[in-house]
């Protein structure tokens, strides 16, 4: 095997030696025995032998069918390519026009918002547009109402019975500040 021309038992370790300073020290890293390296290898020429063993069906059949067999078939493939491209197309046209819906409804949306909203066709994708449209007004009007809604306004002079004296012989330089920004009427 490649472990007797390289000199090196199946029992050593593959290891590269990587400096280390930060907070990974102490973390080893991936051990790899050449067992595992062999197992790795193997599992990629069976998956590449397979690729090659399917080409080599494909083209012994495509050698085997007559005139008739191989129209048919690559008519069958391009049908396939033209579905899958004018289902592309569909669904372009589709994310353009919900963009356009939510544009008029005065509704950002990012890409991967519309990709969620575009549905098979125009009148699903029509009503999760109108769904999504009423469902965020709705929330940025309730969102809105929760930020005005807010404490009760404070009567008087709004130093809530404390002077700028009493404010300045405060020791804690945080508290103070606090007490002067609540206050700022007293410092005008």
């Amino acid at each position: 095997m490649a472990d007797k021309k390289l000199g090196v038992s199946g029992d050593d370790v593959v290891q590269d030696d990587v400096v280390q300073d930060g907070p990974d020290q102490g973390h080893e890293e991936a051990r790899y025995s050449d067992a595992d390296v062999d197992r790795l290898i193997n599992r990629k020429f069976a998956e590449w032998q397979k690729k090659q063993q399917k080409a080599v069906d494909e083209a012994k059949r495509l050698a085997e069918m007559n005139a008739q067999q191989k129209a048919e078939f690559e008519r069958d493939e391009l049908q396939k390519e033209l579905d899958v491209l004018r289902g592309e197309r569909t669904r372009s046209n589709l994310t353009n026009q919900a963009r356009k819906m939510l544009s008029e409804a005065d509704v950002v949306a990012p890409d991967e918002l519309l990709g969620l909203l575009v549905g098979e066709d125009a009148d699903s994708t029509k009503a999760a547009v109108d769904s999504f449209c009423s469902l965020f007004k709705g929330e940025v009007k309730r969102a809105v109402a929760a930020a005005l809604k807010g404490g009760v306004p404070k009567t008087g002079a709004g130093s809530g019975g404390v002077s700028k004296d009493d404010i300045l012989k405060v020791t804690d330089r945080s508290e103070r500040q606090r007490l002067i920004n609540e206050n700022m009427d007293l410092f005008l």
